[in-house]
């Protein structure tokens, strides 16, 4: 359906394009479905692994030992099509290129319909060969129609009008229609909206806001409203700035962007292609004791073991106990200890 391309009043000021972008964030948490840590929590299995000659351990709640070989978890890539859209979204409003005409320009229907007199007979051939210049540029059709108060102010806004006129004057969502109104015998007050049919957005986003910025400008700072001059000045304005696109890059959504394709990118890396099998895929990974006596694991935890009891040694600072004679340094708290074999 067509919408506002902006506009504006006396009173009132400019109004921005009706067409906008938005974008959406939102997050979730996934994650494997084991557990590790390099603390001790209830019911974790121990395992060490050598690096550099020194062992390190790692806690889990599964055996480490036989799940190197995990595969991507692909299902989880479903997750992530919404934010890849989006990111795909961001990118075209961050990374401009030039916008090609678009095929439906029709000359036939260009016109000035001057119904509230506001235009001289020059001033209305002045601008119709301008839409024409316009036209063939973008491949938009455009027609200005200008009236009185009358015809709207009792009945609804003039927004509402304006939409109405559009497909009064038009069948199809190729065009652009924009609507001046004046009061009846000079008293000041004027108001204009565009509205654009839903297929020019794309092409009329290059020039939209300098128009609508240029029309209101000098539709405002003369003392009486001159409406040929400022539509004159905004085309002339939309028809430059068409004709001389070249890539361009949004620097304030560029951050935005960066962000995003950073944090889902590595989001997803941990979550579908990475994980703990990853992190320990190249060690040699043995289930050591835990040193902790919680039930999970009797021979390892227990260190009333009659198999372990001899390997156990107890950290007299902590009271953590672990099962490697050769190794005189705590695992808990790092602390030195004495090792009487």
């Amino acid at each position: 359906m067509a919408r506002s391309s902006g506009g504006g009043s006396r009173g009132g000021g400019s109004r921005s394009s009706g067409g906008s972008r938005s974008s959406s964030r939102s997050g979730g948490r996934s994650g494997p479905s084991y557990r590790t840590s390099s603390t001790y929590f209830p019911g974790a299995r121990k395992f060490r692994y050598y690096r550099g000659g020194t062992p390190h351990y790692v806690y889990s709640d599964r055996d480490l030992t036989k799940i190197k070989d995990i595969k991507p978890r692909w299902f989880l890539i479903a997750f992530y099509i919404p934010f890849i859209l989006a990111i795909f979204g961001i990118a075209q409003t961050v990374f401009s290129t030039p916008k090609e005409p678009m095929m439906s320009y029709n000359q036939a229907q260009v016109q000035v319909v001057d119904e509230g007199n506001v235009f001289s007979d020059q001033e209305e051939d002045d601008l119709k060969d301008l839409l024409k210049q316009f036209g063939e540029t973008t491949g938009v059709t455009t027609q200005i129609v200008t009236v009185n108060y009358d015809e709207w102010i009792d009945n609804r806004s003039f927004s509402d009008y304006a939409l109405a006129r559009y497909y009064s004057q038009f069948d199809d969502e190729n065009s652009w229609c924009l609507v001046y109104s004046e009061q009846n015998e000079g008293a000041g007050d004027w108001e204009w909206e565009g509205i654009q049919g839903d297929n020019t957005i794309d092409v009329m986003d290059v020039f939209i806001d300098s128009f609508n910025t240029q029309v209101q400008s000098k539709l405002t700072v003369d003392q009486t409203a001159d409406p040929a001059a400022a539509f004159e000045l905004g085309f002339n304005k939309a028809i430059n700035l068409f004709e001389n696109q070249s890539f361009h890059i949004d620097m304030e959504q560029l951050p935005i962007f960066i962000f995003m394709v950073i944090f889902i990118g590595v989001h997803m890396y941990f979550m579908v292609f990475a994980g703990t099998h990853k992190k320990y895929k190249n060690k040699e990974l043995e289930e050591v004791s835990s040193g902790y006596n919680d039930g999970y694991n009797s021979t390892y935890n227990n260190p009333s073991s009659n198999k372990q009891k001899e390997q156990w040694v107890e950290c007299d600072y902590c009271g953590y106990k672990w099962e490697d004679p050769s190794d005189n340094r705590c695992p808990h708290c790092g602390a030195t200890v004495n090792i009487n074999l």
